[in-house]
C-alpha cells in the first residue's frame, strides 16, 4: 500500500511551465491543505509529461485520470471534486491515444 491515497503530479515541462503549472501547483496544494488531506494526497512537480501543448497537464494517481488545460480556478475544482469529493472533472479530462500526442 502507498504512503498516500493519492499522488498528483503537476508537468513543469516548458511548455506547462510558460502555460502557468506553478499556480497550479500551488492551488493543489492550497485545496489539499484547506480539506486537511495532507497526510493522505501528494502533490508533486513532474518532469514532461509527453503531452506538450495541451498544458499545463496534471495528472492524479492511483485512477490515472489525466487532466489538460488547466489553470487555477481548474486545479482549485479538481481539489474539491476529484481529490476531496472522487469526482472525475469531465470538463478538464484528457483522454488521448496512448503516447506522445504534442502539438
Amino acid at each position: 500500500m502507498s504512503q498516500y491515497e493519492r499522488h498528483v503530479f503537476v508537468c513543469e515541462g516548458k511548455k506547462c511551465e510558460r502555460a502557468g503549472c506553478d499556480a497550479v501547483r500551488d492551488a493543489l496544494k492550497e485545496s489539499v491543505a484547506r480539506a486537511a488531506l495532507k497526510k493522505r494526497v501528494r502533490v508533486n512537480r513532474s518532469g514532461c509529461l509527453g503531452q506538450c501543448g495541451h498544458g499545463p497537464m496534471v495528472v492524479v494517481y492511483p485512477e490515472g485520470v489525466w487532466y489538460a488545460g488547466v489553470d487555477p480556478r481548474g486545479a482549485r475544482a479538481i481539489g474539491d471534486e476529484h481529490l476531496v469529493g472522487g469526482a472525475v472533472v469531465s470538463a478538464l479530462r484528457y483522454v488521448a491515444p496512448p503516447g506522445d500526442n504534442k502539438r
